[in-house]
């Protein structure tokens, strides 16, 4: 609780309306968002939505709150914007995301072939999107090989947020006691992020350890049942998975089922 009254108290000492402001709005909104409180990340939020309505953590922050209070319709308004200030990848991953639970998957697709052009551009001209964009890859299971190239070139960081992505590649890249070593380092500071807890659980699923999936995935889901239009679901299904096979102990739990 210590963050929220620093993070409260940076809000008040800041200018009215200032850039720094607002960017310390979108953190409590986005704190309040991971702890699954999502009309007060709303509310916090709203000030700075008004007051710079061209600020991109406060357009990004505004999408992932609106996903989760299921008003799809606002969330892609938001991401479009975010996309009108600058080309974006988590925004191009969202409405892809967005395109694809409404049963558009040529539509979703547009988006992530963006991303993969994104992607290039940043490579041309010496950008530093690679972690973005290989957790991008990592999520959407594309590029996997590439996703590995990017995200190695923090391999040995000790970030909580760099070591959290680079777990998912390898355990994306079928790579799991690497996955295990760096999701290690992501846990190791108990930073309050659901996704990392998201992580955390499948690998451990994958490792066959039914305890530590259950722990992780039900934290995830505890702390914010509605982290992410993606990855929520995923968690909900392979705790079913789990708890449906018993002999799960020994072995790995089954891939969740393609949804169709």
């Amino acid at each position: 609780q210590d963050s929220f009254w620093l993070m409260e108290k940076a809000i008040r000492a800041g200018a009215p309306y200032a850039e720094n402001t607002a960017w310390c709005r979108a953190r409590l909104a986005l704190m309040l968002f991971y702890d699954g409180a999502y009309l007060p990340a709303e509310q916090t939020l709203a000030p700075a939505v008004a007051a710079a309505p061209r600020n991109m953590p406060v357009l990004l922050a505004a999408g992932r709150i609106k996903i989760a209070l299921h008003e799809n319709a606002a969330a892609r308004e938001f991401y479009q914007r975010a996309l009108a200030v600058a080309p974006n990848v988590e925004a191009l991953g969202a409405l892809g995301d967005l395109a694809a639970a409404d049963g558009a998957p040529a539509e979703a697709e547009e988006y992530y072939r963006k991303v993969d052009e994104l992607h290039a551009q940043h490579l041309a001209k010496r950008g530093h999107d690679h972690l973005q964009v290989a957790r991008f890859y990592a999520d959407h299971d594309r590029n996997l090989v590439e996703a590995l190239r990017l995200a190695e070139e923090c391999k040995l960081t000790r970030n909580v947020f760099e070591a959290d992505t680079l777990a998912w590649v390898y355990f994306k890249n079928n790579q799991p006691e690497k996955a295990q070593e760096a999701i290690g380092r992501a846990l190791s500071q108990n930073t309050p992020d659901p996704a990392i807890q998201f992580h955390a659980g499948m690998i451990a699923a994958g490792a066959g350890d039914r305890g530590a999936a259950q722990k992780y995935l039900g934290t995830a889901l505890s702390w914010s049942p509605l982290f992410s239009l993606v990855d929520a679901p995923k968690a909900v299904e392979t705790l079913q998975d789990i708890g449906s096979h018993p002999v799960f102990a020994t072995g790995p739990v089954p891939a969740p089922s393609a949804k169709p």
